[in-house]
């Protein structure tokens, strides 16, 4: 990732004629930065200073005017600019500067910046590095939710396969995505016979007689998880043809790829058998 930038700040700094260029994150209560990373270039000629490396926004220089103007700045004589905090020892020398923020969702999330060309900056000097600032943030913000996606997905799936209850969840086509071991264990079908399959196959007709059932068949055609929510006990179909007492509860989550249902079902036929024995007894 931190080359990654390094290389969207090189060719900020060759498009715009630039020594120096910087990367710099905001936290979420836009009073802290985390100082990411600046341009090689920089790092090797001209900037040796240590910074910490989260600090206030109280204690920045003018250069995150940017994030607190939530715009553009620019500095053609950065020597003469009012209200700079001056800089720490072993900082590049700032001749000329621009800084700029990435905003999303209302808030600064990142700045970035460009620093001591011969000549003056222009108007098109900030586009370029806006639009090259704005393309490295949407990457990188894409690249850690899919890397959080990826984790996500990870712990559910430890989560289910621990699971002792089968674990469904459907498109809302009704076709079965996600198929865990316990389910294999109650339903017989291995993992990969059971993707792709249409739920109906094991459960029969006269179970979606109950209401929340009938609201699931409403969900396949609207996408709506608004019908589902609810606990019933029917009866499903083993592979080898036997049938099964369940305990089926049904809910509804709407994920990236729209609204999708899951279905946890529990073996309850040793205890439908215990309720009969008992009503046996109580009738002699």
């Amino acid at each position: 990732e931190r080359e990654f930038m390094q290389f969207g700040q090189e060719l900020a700094e060759q498009l715009t004629g630039s020594r120096i260029a910087f990367i710099h994150f905001v936290n979420d209560d836009q009073e802290t930065i985390e100082l990411v990373t600046w341009s090689r270039a920089t790092l090797e000629h001209y900037c040796k200073a240590v910074y910490d490396a989260h600090y206030p926004i109280s204690q920045a220089g003018i250069w995150a005017d940017a994030l607190r103007r939530a715009g553009p700045v620019v500095f053609n004589d950065y020597a003469n600019a009012p209200d700079k905090h001056g800089l720490p020892e072993g900082h590049a020398e700032l001749i000329r500067l621009i800084s700029v923020p990435v905003l999303e969702g209302g808030k600064v999330r990142m700045m970035a910046g460009v620093g001591n060309k011969p000549e003056p900056y222009t108007d098109l000097d900030v586009e370029t590095v806006q639009l090259i600032a704005n393309t490295i943030w949407r990457i990188v913000h894409q690249r850690r939710a899919e890397a959080a996606l990826i984790q996500s997905e990870s712990r559910f799936r430890s989560v289910s396969d621990a699971a002792q209850d089968a674990i469904i969840m459907l498109d809302a086509l009704g076709h079965i995505i996600h198929w865990n071991p316990a389910a294999t264990r109650l339903f017989g079908y291995a993992q990969e016979e059971a993707l792709g399959r249409d739920l109906h196959r094991l459960l029969p007709a006269e179970a979606y007689r109950d209401p929340a059932l009938e609201g699931f068949a409403r969900f396949q055609d609207s996408g709506s998880g608004a019908a589902i929510g609810r606990t019933v006990e029917v009866v499903a179909v083993h592979q080898d043809g036997h049938e099964i007492s369940v305990e089926l509860s049904l809910s509804a989550i709407n994920r990236e790829d729209g609204w999708n249902a899951i279905g946890i079902v529990r073996d309850i036929t040793e205890r439908k058998a215990a309720e009969a024995k008992l009503r046996q007894l109580a009738q002699a």
